[in-house]
């Protein structure tokens, strides 16, 4: 039996041919089923401007558990690393609840220079072009993905020092961290991953 996977243009280039696929049913949420990657399609699909192409999986069915039209949720291991650090992809989006100008003089504090050009091109009016910078960010083509991140480590004293880290591999849920750049980030080190706003400041913003 085959199974037809909707694959996402930026991942199909990681898809071989040949390559080992686990996948799991609703009718079966306990269960674990193999096959792998039989063919990749070169028609592709365009919906809402998102382009995805056919993987066809091909997978023994000797028991017939697995009826036609059944949903599939699908694993398809593209790398592996071992003995890697890694942090959650919590980590690498967070943004701590301050100022642009009290960000940049953490970074500046521990000599993040690499951050404060982050923070300034994430923040196009604090960078100095105002509304109309503001404005061509908003009109400006999606950049491509980054290899690089800042992550709040948080000190004992509850001081948060900003860290840049180089990244590699990723499930979507944990990322590797493949070198620290200046800063040190050892294992078992805090990274903080949300902020929690007091319940008497929430309250005030809360609209029906």
């Amino acid at each position: 039996m085959w199974v037809y996977a909707k694959t996402d243009e930026s991942e199909v280039g990681n898809i071989k041919l040949g390559k080992a696929v686990t996948f799991k049913v609703d009718a079966f949420p306990k269960d674990t089923f193999h096959g792998f990657v039989s063919q990749v399609r070169m028609n592709a699909t365009t919906v809402q401007s998102v382009v995805t192409y056919d993987t066809i999986i091909e997978f023994a069915n000797p028991d017939l558990k697995l009826f036609p039209g059944m949903t599939a949720y699908l694993t398809i291991p593209v790398a592996s690393v071992q003995n890697a650090m890694k942090l959650p992809n919590t980590a690498l989006r967070y943004k701590p609840p301050m100022s642009v100008e009290e960000v940049l003089a953490i970074y500046k504090k521990y000599g993040n220079e690499g951050g404060e050009r982050r923070q300034a091109a994430d923040d196009p009016v604090a960078a100095g072009g105002g509304a109309q910078a503001a404005r061509a960010t908003e009109n400006r083509p999606r950049a491509p993905k980054t290899d690089t991140a800042v992550v709040w480590k948080l000190h004992p004293d509850n001081t948060l020092e900003p860290i840049q880290v180089t990244l590699g591999i990723t499930d979507h849920a944990h990322t590797e961290v493949t070198s620290v750049l200046k800063e040190q980030l050892n294992e078992g080190d805090e990274v903080i991953i949300r902020s929690v706003v007091p319940k008497s400041q929430a309250l005030g913003g809360i609209r029906r």
